[in-house]
């Protein structure tokens, strides 16, 4: 959806035009269907045929309908599709709206959660940028593949490797491509799967210096962030399937959402975080 889409609509909505009208001039009808805008009118404002809400878009009544369709593309869930579109666009009923697409949506009902355990206490947030970071595995997919999960502690920002096989020596050549990108970690967290302790891979720590940390044994928990990524990826990847979409091609499309959705523990965009900029969707 382009602004020049977003412009085009609105010229041609006739709500739209009256309330352009009255934020340009500080005129407001008594009309119920102006009362939610005129209390907020002091944060309203205009450009050629679209209506701002702050940086926030305000989206005609004929693509309300689309934005919340692109939105739910990955079936992230209530909040983070509300996080999603709270950063870019606004109009009246917009929570409550996403709330019921959500519930109505037969994906979702098929692949939701049962009642999560009790949390664990969060651990302390690194310094910097990749200085921790927490690996797993997920899977098996169709066609038998798994994906390599890496999450970055301090901005959440996810990695995800599509993988044939889960051998030690094809992790470790994962690792390495995202390293190349991303920088050695300090330190890296996993559970006690063998390949994630064998004798190949901790020799891949040591040789690099990165500390390996095992959470404790009968506790996966301990390792909730990535543990709670892969859940939500699982679910995408499903719907994806269910929907008879290539889940290959839509695990790009979900990163892309995750990235640039601020997190709910931090506030912000892991993109954000990571690269100290805000990454174009």
């Amino acid at each position: 959806m382009t602004l020049d889409q977003i412009d085009k609509e609105s010229s041609q909505d006739k709500f739209t035009q009256q309330l352009i009208k009255c934020i340009n001039h500080d005129k407001w009808p008594k009309a119920e269907e102006f009362k939610t805008f005129f209390k907020i009118r002091r944060e309203l404002s205009t450009h050629n045929n679209i209506i701002l809400r702050g940086n926030r878009i305000v989206i005609p009544q004929a693509m309300r309908g689309q934005v919340l369709k692109i939105a739910h593309e990955n079936h992230q869930g209530i909040v983070k599709t509300k996080q999603m579109l709270r950063e870019k666009v606004y109009w009246p009923g917009i929570d409550s709206e996403i709330e019921e697409l959500i519930r109505t949506c037969e994906q979702c009902q098929l692949n939701s959660f049962p009642p999560k355990q009790p949390t664990i206490t969060p651990t302390e947030l690194p310094d910097r940028p990749w200085q921790t970071v927490g690996m797993d595995l997920t899977g098996p997919f169709p066609g038998g593949e798994h994906i390599l999960v890496v999450i970055d502690y301090y901005s959440r920002f996810p990695e995800a490797e599509i993988i044939k096989n889960t051998s030690s020596r094809t992790i470790i050549n994962k690792l390495m491509r995202i390293f190349a990108t991303h920088g050695l970690p300090e330190t890296i967290k996993t559970d006690n799967a063998p390949n994630m302790v064998s004798a190949e891979i901790t020799e891949f720590f040591r040789r690099n210096g990165i500390k390996h940390h095992r959470v404790t044994p009968y506790h996966p928990q301990a390792a909730g962030l990535v543990e709670n990524f892969n859940k939500t990826l699982g679910k995408s990847l499903k719907a994806a399937v269910l929907s008879k979409k290539n889940w290959r091609i839509e695990i790009y499309k979900f990163l892309m959402d995750y990235r640039t959705t601020p997190h709910v523990a931090t506030g912000a965009a892991p993109a954000t975080l990571l690269f100290n900029r805000t990454v174009k969707k």
